[in-house]
């Protein structure tokens, strides 16, 4: 199928797992859920970044919950180069997900602040560089 069906920009949420997102889109082919996050960042040499992997894996859980189905592979798209990367939910990856649910439970119930790893490149277009850099200081 070259143009299948696609939801963009859908709002999903899951309560059991306190989370909730934007799947950029959910691509339908033949009854299987894909979601596709797309990026206008440069993508590594090989595979994606941990972050949109990571974001991705979210998203193909909301989509499990939302429609009763199992997702087994999402995509990013690279628009700068127009490159899609596929990517497998595996067991790693999912694990990776809860690893970051969990640490961001620790900062916002327990307000344990994490240690700031800074880099110049990211800090200077990131909104909230003078708080994060002067609470380092």
């Amino acid at each position: 199928m070259f143009f299948p069906n696609s939801m963009y920009s859908y709002i999903i949420r899951d309560p059991q797992l306190d989370i909730n997102g934007i799947c950029d889109k959910i691509e339908i082919v033949n009854g299987n859920y894909y979601p596709v996050n797309i990026k206008s960042s440069n993508p590594p040499l090989k595979g994606v970044w941990d972050g949109d992997a990571v974001e991705l894996v979210a998203n193909a859980l909301l989509i499990e919950e939302k429609f009763d189905t199992e997702v087994f592979v999402g995509f990013v798209e690279y628009i700068k180069l127009g490159d899609r990367r596929p990517v497998v939910m595996d067991v790693s990856l999912r694990k990776s997900l809860f690893k970051v649910l969990n640490e961001i439970k620790e900062i916002t119930i327990n307000k344990k602040v994490p240690k700031v790893e800074i880099n110049q490149k990211k800090c200077e277009n990131c909104e909230y560089e003078a708080i994060c850099i002067n609470n380092e200081r």
